[in-house]
């Protein structure tokens, strides 16, 4: 049986000031993690964005591996807002691999300048 210690890992990708968000999806910031063992994951990420309008939502999308994508949005109540996004759930991997996790952003069309202003993507195993 392994120690426990040997077992948890933790990997992590940030991006600062990705300025300027278009209305078409793009890359805010991508984690790819060395070779890991199978075993049970927590995923997370976290950003502040600002979206200088209140009529128009900002939007978020990410995925695992290349799987489906999932997207939530976020409407400022004030043109100064800091929105933050907070989101986590587990993930198990039933075979060891290489993963890639990828964040997007774009902004509602017709919306004023959609900023991210700090994100950061998270996968430690929490369990085997």
């Amino acid at each position: 049986m392994p120690e426990f210690f040997d077992i948890l890992t933790y990997d992590t990708e940030k991006a600062i000031d990705v300025l300027d968000i278009g209305d078409v999806y793009e890359d805010i910031v991508v984690l790819t993690t060395p070779l890991r063992e199978e075993g049970l994951y927590e995923f997370k990420f976290s950003l502040v964005g600002t979206l200088a309008t209140t009529t128009k939502a900002m939007f978020f999308q990410w995925r695992i591996d290349g799987g489906d994508w999932f997207e939530i949005q976020s409407e400022p109540k004030d043109v100064d807002d800091k929105k933050t996004v907070d989101y986590f759930f587990p993930v198990r991997f039933a075979d060891p691999g290489v993963h890639v996790i990828e964040l997007q952003g774009r902004k509602e069309s017709g919306s004023a300048q959609m900023d991210v202003l700090f994100a950061d993507l998270v996968l430690h195993r929490v369990g085997i």
